[in-house]
């Protein structure tokens, strides 16, 4: 007894003394740009690695914080005034960690100073400096909502308790202090914990158990804690820290951030701080947080039922209350628990650079940021009530532009004919938008997106404001200039009145108040405001003695100017002029506060938001729904347009309506229709037209127009093309401005020439960027590269249909040329080759000469057709021509230097400007009908062509009435199906690849021009894709909004295939489409399963690997092997089979010749060893044994074989394996175990049983069987970032991200891969095609028509009938194709053999097998197979004596293993190490052995000499403890004060994702907000599982059945994210030891790295992370900023570029000027 306790005294102290030397933490780390994650691990030689965690797209990162439990990272950004969030994946340092889908929490503006989560209740809180609040949202940023802002001056860091509702910040005001309140914006919470000892409180943090707040002081230099309730205040590290930023607290221990030396530092509260450790240097050390599962304990909590029965956010609170309902900022409250859904009243503000909207439905009066992405310079805002969208004047852009009120959906309306727009105003009755010009001096009329404008009142002076009454039909404006006035007119335009025009100097702002005709207006000069009826009549002031009044707005009762002096919004009564309020001011801009009034209105933390505003709007939607029914009812354009073809205006309800027609168009018989003869010509921001008889100027009413390039048109239709070199797209339009879409958006670079071929509907352009010259139909389709060799800069094209010819010059910088081409792009020649660079090519059809402009030798020339007959027209005053047109005996060109368009006679001798003074005019064409005459063989039914028919040239171009054939061409990459045929097939045998956002495609060996970009359109972030060849459908997965889409090649009819559905959320991460079932196979990184949905409805068939709950996987990339099971499933037809004796009656050889199919019988050794199988015409060998594997039975005597499909998917979970199963996800194994770390992607070669695999870290691509035998690397040089590869013929082919290559090597053989194609950016994924004939496809009994089963089909190669053996020793047969249902996961087989149902629960004393069925306990892990599934046998937590466990978990006896036969499905009972393993089990005499039991068994030692030895051992080991801890205590100092060093990793990255394809294909990832909305839901939630639905009994729990657990070590665990980024190793100590006491299991440790990218974001986007770098760069912090001389202190996140800094201000707003509005005198 004595010896059991003192070895157990013993063996505790040195339990203890292990424990001292520490168990290591985790710090994130946030350095401006980047975010890092330091780890260190536990004992006394102080390792610590740095890696970079997240480093794209951040600026000046100063805070951030995470949520344990769903793998979350969130920081905040001071330069791109955001909140974002990546989901992480933690990984031991030896692998890194890995962070995707970077999605966006607050959007544009937010000023996060401090961020905090509440973990519990799953928000986001922060305080933002740009309003001074403290607010808070949901995880995925929905529902925001400001709680506190009262009072409140530079709010700085923050913290939260959960468990007790408890919110902490600091302010950096003039009086700082440290405050406290409920976590749900009740003020009455709200208590300062301390304001005196505090100065520059930068730093919070909370010690959870001892119920403490930390906070660090930067100027008095400690860092002090306190009790919750402020008192017991103590003070640590006096005179010890420098400037100390962000703080952590963590086991007794404070981590801090310390900007002056640059570093981040510990020490122990126990020692009140006494010794300060340095754990590593960084340059710019933001925010640290210490990752660990004690930072967040988990609470109950009344939210987490039911959100609390709350219909928006549901927040913790102080008891008694414990919880709140709170809606989002402006949102009207109902009831206790319930939010209105929609604002009724508000006010739009438009400030320069953002849109705000302030709420009237609620007393406090909040602003909310409407987050667009693409406004620079809003000057006037409107808004439609009827859509709900906003409108704005973009006064840089001189246009207008418009959103949804959520900022989503920015359309660009219209820049036609604007020149200085000044106000807006809409009439959502007729649906049209009024604007005045201060530059065209007119008002303009359109339709609301911008199409059929009109100038409807002209001449006047300086037109400012507008309003309209649309129930009267009747607009105001006021017009400057040298009298002053307001006017009003009808809607028309008619009847123009003037209403006042003295007493006016700067009038503006005009408002109407229907209710009472009465209009009012500001004057900026004589500073009142004043107020009329609408005929003039009843003038008075309403206000005067003003400062600087500039806008107007009425709502309700009270009218509310603006004042650009004093910075403030004031109101009064409307009709009397009293009760004059302020709502707000701010006298002083460098941020000293006005008062809040008695008016609850807006407060004061608004005031920064006001500056600057040019422009705000009332809105009131219950005035609107009051007025929408008499409206309608009443109005006659309300209805199909009035009638009208183009314009319909309001002329008063009860009024008649008035047709217009758009500028320059003539009104004839009731229909708009545009003159007869005009020039057309771009001028870059608009199309403008000039009349060849009056010469009068106009515009084509267009939308859309961004950088108009080159032109044509289609007289037939009336239709005008455009080329826009800005949205790098050829749209089309109608010349009324209707119609407008664009054709051609994908694949195009940057456009040049373009030419329509009006008779064969052909349309042809010049891609400058791609070196290329296209054509394709007139809508877009058929596309086809005409020239692409021999081409380095196509310029101006110029098509003749008439004769079968295409022109273009050619910029080369050697020898630039004219040359010409057939339409079908065959017989290229040069005609012209003695020319500089030409331009404006254009053709005279009557005289058959072709006119250019050579820019370089400043002329004009002409020649003919066929570049003979060459002459000179113009050789002088030109300065830089560009485009130009010929009309029956001139030429007209553009000069774009001059900004004129000019006209001569084709002898030169006349010559006059028709057009002086214009906006960069570009292309130009004459429009008329004689230019598009003519016929040819395709101008009827396409000449019979499948898809594009060109005019085949005459024998000379002199025989004009030579009747002209045709020619039918295809689509690039399509051939005829016969010489000379009419109908085009696609190709049978190509790759695919995608990039970023567009899929492409390669054919190899052709003719054809290789490479093609496929016309899909909406492409954000494609991550992975798939093909279909039963429907000619490419799938894709979107990382954007996590969801699978699918379209045909053409573009046309992309639809959702897997996306959102009620309440599942998806994260696909890849997917292969396997075409004899017709399903596609998906793996979902978020839930760690792969799911199969049916391809031809898209019906969610479920999960067949994984279930949801654990991470005992996460399969990640897939590949699929069927094609031997196309080959048996083929041969549905009589064959021939010759039996060896040994086989008969229970195995097939075929051989014989069967259509386009061959099977060969070999013989060796008296044995069936392979059969040949020809596809496509090369035969392939196939090991009969291999395909016996595929099967549920491993003898060759079995008596049938079920084809081998097989699923391949790699399993990134803990060791990194590759795997493989059925379709239906039994008979999983291993198949490549060892020496895996980072493979990106799998590709099957079905022709060699062959599957190759890329690894990232190796930088290698290595091959193996589809058993795993033979493994052999394939590729190891020149290889550098390999994410996705394929096999296509005898080569295999992988994309590689960082060499941005698409590359290619022989299969066979090993070597270096080939470039196929360069300088591609942003690559993702790559799949190959080859077609299989239709007669493979149409066997398969589980087709579509013939499959019955509710879930899965596979097919068994039944046994053969109707035999007839003849003399020769042949037999001849049929095999039996058969069908056999299967189920996914958590679903069986009912009696019909049929239908799923859900499994039935088998009794406490039986085990579920993975088939439904039951068998004893008793009977599982007894090395036999009694499930018919064998699942008895898998995962078994120990066999029993006797018995070998295989890697799959399944256990067999002992003697089976090592002898040579392969008993375990994956073969490892036959590998080296297991049969080493029984080796030397036999050697050492086991106890399982025969042979142990004859070695006698040795003496026991005597007690006395046992306790001896126990003694000393015990001794020695205590000294040695005593000794080790000397000598670490003599050499601390000197670990302490040496300077870390930065060591790169080993990279060794086992067991986390790698592959991200490079736009972020992710793992597990947040994505938008839907994601984290769907991450709060439970684990049983079955986020990302395509859920099947039984046909009779509901889903049963499978986990329940099987025994297997249900949890995992962290909760529901969400898989990880984007790629791993660059990182760094970093080497130190952590130093003392935790308390015992406070020893808490940790959970998974922190994120693996990446690079990520909010694109995706696009506009939001967020999206998803770039990829990463394999080797790791050191950290990227930005650089020291200067500050002013008089502080030499480091910088605060914002003052670091301030300019007035007396001394090291707090991290506030940036100051901005005051540049108030000076009306000229």
């Amino acid at each position: 007894m004595l010896l059991r306790s003192d070895c157990a005294l013993l063996l505790f102290f040195l339990h203890c003394s292990s424990v001292n030397l520490g168990n290591g933490q985790t710090l994130l780390l946030a350095l401006r740009k980047e975010i890092q994650v330091i780890e260190a691990s536990g004992g006394r030689k102080g390792n610590v690695t740095s890696r970079s965690l997240i480093s794209v797209n951040l600026d000046d990162t100063i805070s951030v914080d995470f949520h344990f439990r769903r793998n979350l990272v969130c920081w905040g950004d001071r330069h791109s005034a955001l909140i974002d969030c990546a989901k992480v994946e933690p990984r031991p340092s030896s692998t890194g960690w890995a962070a995707q889908d970077i999605h966006p929490v607050a959007r544009k503006k937010a000023s996060p100073d401090g961020i905090a989560i509440d973990w519990v209740n799953d928000k986001i809180y922060w305080t933002d400096v740009g309003v001074d609040a403290i607010e808070v949202c949901n995880l995925d940023g929905s529902k925001q909502r400001r709680l506190y802002w009262k009072n409140i001056q530079d709010p700085r860091a923050i913290a939260l308790v959960p468990s007790e509702g408890l919110l902490f910040w600091t302010e950096w005001t003039e009086k700082a202090k440290v405050e406290r309140a409920g976590m749900h914006g009740d003020e009455a919470s709200r208590y300062v914990l301390e304001d005196e000892r505090i100065f520059w409180p930068n730093a919070l943090t909370i010690d959870y158990a001892g119920r403490k707040v930390y906070w660090a002081d930067a100027e008095l230099k400690f860092i002090a804690s306190m009790d919750y309730d402020g008192t017991n205040k103590r003070y640590f590290g006096e005179n010890l820290l420098s400037h100390p930023f962000a703080i952590s607290f963590h086991r007794g221990k404070l981590f801090w951030s310390d900007w002056n030396p640059g570093t981040i530092d510990t020490c122990e509260v126990a020692a009140n701080c006494s010794r300060i450790r340095k754990i590593l240097n960084r340059r710019d050390p933001m925010d640290v947080q210490v990752w660990d599962i004690e930072r967040q304990p988990v609470n109950f909590s009344p939210c987490s039922n039911n959100n609390g029965g709350c219909s928006d956010l549901c927040l913790a609170a102080p008891k008694p209350q414990q919880y709140a309902c709170v809606c989002p900022t402006g949102i009207r409250q109902l009831s206790e628990k319930t939010c209105d859904q929609s604002y009724s009243k508000f006010l739009l503000l438009a400030r320069r650079s953002e849109i705000r909207m302030i709420s009237f439905d609620t007393t406090d009066r909040m602003s909310v940021n409407i987050p667009l992405t693409d406004v620079t310079a809003a000057n006037i805002v409107e808004f439609d009530p009827v859509e709900k969208r906003i409108y704005w004047i973009e006064e840089k852009e001189r246009a207008i532009r418009s959103c949804s009120m959520d900022g989503t959906d920015e359309k660009f309306i219209t820049s036609s004919s604007l020149d200085r727009p000044e106000d807006l105003a809409i009439d959502w009755v007729s649906r049209n938008l009024y604007w005045t010009d201060g530059g065209t001096k007119k008002i303009v009329v359109s339709k609301l997106d911008g199409s059929s404008y009109l100038d409807i009142v002209e001449n006047l002076r300086d037109p400012k404001a507008i309003a309209v009454d649309v129930m009267s039909g009747i607009m105001f404006w006021t017009d400057w200039g040298d009298k002053p006035s307001i006017e009003k007119a009808r809607m028309t335009g008619a009847e123009r009145t003037i209403l006042a025009n003295k007493d006016l100097i700067l009038p503006r702002g005009i408002v109407v108040d229907p209710s009472k005709s009465r209009i009012f207006w500001v004057d900026s000069k004589l500073k009142y405001i004043e107020s009329m009826s609408y005929d003039g009549s009843g003038r008075k002031i309403i206000m005067a003695e003003l400062n600087l009044p500039f806008a107007a707005t009425i709502l309700e009762d009270k009218l509310y100017w603006t004042d650009w002096i004093l910075r403030s919004v004031d109101g009064i009564d409307k009709d009397t002029g009293e009760n004059r309020a302020l709502v707000l001011n701010l006298p002083d801009i460098m941020g000293i506060k006005g008062k809040e009034t008695h008016i609850p209105a807006f407060h004061s933390h608004f005031l920064r938001h006001l500056r600057n505003f040019t422009s705000f709007l009332a809105v009131n939607m219950d005035e609107y729904r009051i007025m929408k029914p008499r409206a309608k009812e009443s109005s006659k354009c309300a209805v199909k347009n009035g009638g009208c073809s183009h314009l319909c205006l309001n002329n008063g309800l009860d009024a008649p309506l008035v047709c217009k027609c758009p500028k320059g168009w003539s009104f004839i018989s009731g229909i708009c229709k545009p003159p007869p003869a005009f020039l057309i010509y771009s001028c870059r921001y608009d199309i403008q037209t000039i009349s060849l008889e009056t010469f009068k100027h106009g515009n084509l009413p267009l939308s859309g127009i961004e950088d108009a390039g080159s032109l044509d048109y289609l007289y037939e239709e009336q239709r005008i093309f455009w080329a826009d070199t800005k949205i790098g797209a050829i749209s089309r339009g109608f010349l009324n401005g209707s119609g407008v879409e664009q054709i051609v958006q994908v694949g195009v670079k940057y456009l040049e020439g373009m030419a329509v071929d009006w008779i064969s509907r052909n349309i042809y352009w010049a891609d400058l960027g791609s070196h290329r010259i296209e054509m394709a139909q007139l809508d877009g389709k058929s596309r086809k590269v005409l020239i692409w060799k021999d081409i380095e800069s196509p310029r101006s094209l110029a098509v003749n249909p008439l004769h079968g010819y295409l022109y273009w010059s050619e910029w080369s910088e050697h020898k630039p040329r004219i040359e010409r081409t057939t339409l079908d792009g065959t017989k290229r020649t040069t005609l012209i080759d003695d020319v500089g660079r030409s331009n404006g090519l254009t053709i005279s059809y009557d005289e058959q000469r072709l006119y250019w402009m050579d820019v370089d030798g400043k002329r004009i020339e002409s020649a003919d057709l066929d570049g003979r007959n060459r002459r000179t027209l113009i050789t002088d005053g030109l300065r830089q021509p560009f485009g130009m047109t010929q009309f029956g005996d001139f030429v007209y060109w553009t000069d774009i230097e001059k900004d004129s368009v000019e006209k001569a006679s084709k002898d030169g001798q006349i010559r006059t400007t028709v057009g002086a003074n214009l906006t960069y005019p570009m292309d130009i064409l004459v429009y008329h009908e004689s230019r598009q005459r003519g016929t040819n063989a395709c101008a009827f039914g396409n000449g019979d062509c499948s898809h594009l028919c060109v005019p085949k040239p005459r024998s000379s171009l002199h025989l004009k009435d030579e009747p002209m054939d045709r020619i039918c061409a295809c689509p690039t990459h399509y051939a005829l199906t016969q010489a000379g045929g009419t109908t085009c097939v696609g190709p049978t045998s190509f790759v695919l690849f995608s990039q970023k956002d567009r899929i492409s495609r390669v054919v190899m060996d052709t003719d054809d021009c290789p490479d093609i970009v496929l016309p899909i359109r909406d492409l954000k972030q494609v991550q992975a894709i798939a093909y279909d060849q039963r429907n000619e459908l490419i799938y894709w997965i979107d990382g954007k909004s996590h969801s699978i889409r699918f379209s045909p090649e053409n573009g046309t009819h992309g639809k959702l295939f897997v996306g959102t559905n009620g309440n599942e959320l998806y994260h696909p991460y890849d997917l292969v489409y396997e075409p004899v079932t017709d399903l596609v196979f998906w793996s979902c990184a978020k839930r760690d399963v792969i799911n199969v949905t049916r391809a031809v409805d898209g019906k969610p068939i479920g999960v067949i690997v994984g279930d949801g709950k654990d991470s005992a996987q996460k399969p990640r990339s897939l590949g699929v092997h069927s094609i031997k099971g196309y080959a048996i499933l083929s041969v549905d037809f009589l064959f021939e089979a010759k039996f060896h004796p040994e086989f008969e009656g229970r195995f097939i050889a075929i051989y014989g010749n069967f259509d386009d199919l061959s099977y060969t019988n070999q013989r060796a050794q008296n044995t069936f060893e392979k059969i040949f199988i020809p596809m496509h015409g090369t035969f392939q060998s196939i090991d009969l044994g291999r395909v016996l594997q595929c099967s549920n039975y491993y003898s060759v005597a079995s008596s049938y074989v079920t084809p081998c499909s097989l699923l391949f998917w790699t399993d990134l979970a803990g060791p990194v394996y590759i795997r493989r199963s059925n379709f239906d996800g039994s008979n999983g194994s291993i198949v490549i175990k060892e020496n895996l770390v980072q493979p990106t992607a799998i590709a099957v070669d079905h022709r060699e049983d062959l599957i190759f695999w890329a690894d990232r870290e190796h930088r290698k691509i290595e091959k193996a069987t589809i058993d795993g035998h033979s493994r052999e690397t394939l590729i190891e040089h020149g290889i550098y970032s390999p994410i996705s590869l394929t096999v296509l013929g005898n080569f295999l082919y992988w994309v590689d991200f960082d060499d941005q290559t698409l590359e290619r090597a022989p299969k066979a053989r090993s070597g270096e891969g080939v470039a196929v194609l360069s300088r591609l950016a942003e690559l993702t994924d790559i799949v190959s095609v080859d077609i299989l004939p239709p007669k493979l496809l149409e066997a398969s009994p589980c087709r579509s028509g013939r499959n019955r089963c509710s879930h899965l089909c596979l097919v068994d190669f039944g046994t053969v009938t109707d035999f007839v053996r003849g003399t020769d020793g042949v037999a001849r047969g049929r095999p039996m194709l058969t069908p056999r249902c299967a189920c996914p996961r958590g679903l069986m087989l009912d009696s019909d053999g049929i239908t799923c149902v859900g499994i039935v629960p088998c009794r406490a004393d039986y085990f579920a097998c993975g088939s439904g069925d039951c068998v004893l306990q008793a009977k599982r892990c007894d090395g036999k197979h009694d499930c018919p599934d064998g699942s008895d046998e898998v995962n078994c937590p120990a066999c029993a004596d006797n018995f070998f466990r295989c890697d799959d978990g399944t256990c067999m006896g002992i003697s089976m293993v090592c002898d040579r036969i392969r008993h375990c499905v994956d073969g490892s009972d036959e590998t080296p190490s297991a049969c080493s393993s029984i080796s030397l089990s036999a050697g050492g005499a086991s106890a399982a052995s025969p042979a142990a039991a004859a070695i006698p068994p040795a003496p026991a030692p005597s007690n006395a000499v046992t306790l001896a030895i126990v003694i000393f051992a015990c001794l020695l080991v205590f000294f040695g403890v005593l000794a080790v801890a000397y000598f670490w205590r003599t050499n601390r100092s000197q670990l302490d004060t040496t300077s870390v060093r930065a060591d790169v990793g080993n990279g060794h990255m086992t067991g986390f994702d790698m592959r991200s394809r490079g736009t972020g294909r992710s793992q597990s990832s947040l994505n938008s907000c839907m994601t984290y909305a769907a991450l709060l839901q439970s684990s049983n939630n079955g986020n990302c599982v395509q859920v099947p639905t039984p046909a009779v009994a509901s889903s049963y729990d499978r986990n329940r059945v099987t025994g297997a657990s249900s949890s995992s070590s962290s909760g529901a665990v969400a898989p990880s994210g984007p790629p791993p980024s660059p990182a760094s190793a970093v080497k130190l100590s952590y130093g003392s030891p935790s308390s015992p006491r406070m020893r808490v299991r940790r959970g998974p440790p922190p994120p693996p790295t990446t690079p990520c990218t909010t694109d995706a974001c696009d506009e939001s986007d967020c999206a998803v992370g770039k990829y990463f770098e394999l080797d790791p760069p050191p950290p990227t912090p930005a650089l020291w900023h200067t500050l002013s001389d008089v502080s030499d202190c480091p910088p605060s996140p914002a003052t670091e570029r301030s300019y007035f800094n007396p001394q090291p201000p707090p991290p506030s707003p940036e100051p901005t000027s005051l540049h108030p509005f000076l009306p000229d005198s």
